[in-house]
């Protein structure tokens, strides 16, 4: 099977210089000025969502900013992206309970996505209950038995 094209384009508007990312199916209307482009300068493709939007924020941004933006983010991605699951646990633990130190699945999928970490939350809770860090109760709900982290 031939290897598809990637689903969206980075376009940079041929009349106020802004790029913008579109799905390659959708029409490609500027969503700053409206222009539609006619003969779309194509910029670059990407597959991942994560990658246009990074990819279209960094284009945005003054040349002599750029850098500065780069380093940032490359930060930003290091503090949100611990190297093991062992360094992880302390900050879900103490972030994603609610009042009664109850946590489940679906909350726990949305601070990972949030917080852009790419790990699996069923491993997450497995490896907090075989540590004895989490009890669970019903389904897809856990306690937590030791805040001492």
């Amino acid at each position: 099977m031939a290897k598809e094209t990637p689903s969206y384009v980075v376009i940079l508007c041929g009349d106020c210089n802004f790029y913008f990312g579109k799905h390659k199916k959708s029409k490609f209307n500027c969503p700053r000025c409206g222009a539609l482009q006619q003969n779309p300068q194509i910029f670059s493709r990407v597959d991942d969502s994560n990658k246009l939007h990074n990819l279209v924020s960094e284009l945005n941004i003054p040349e002599e900013l750029r850098n500065d933006f780069r380093d940032k983010n490359k930060n930003s991605l290091q503090k949100n992206n611990p190297d093991n699951l062992i360094d992880l646990i302390p900050f879900i633990i103490n972030e994603v309970p609610n009042s009664k130190g109850e946590l489940n699945l679906l909350d726990l999928n949305v601070f990972l996505k949030k917080n852009n970490i790419k790990l699996n939350a069923r491993k997450i809770i497995e490896t907090c209950e075989i540590e004895g860090l989490l009890l669970r109760l019903d389904g897809e709900k856990w306690k937590i038995i030791s805040e001492s982290l």
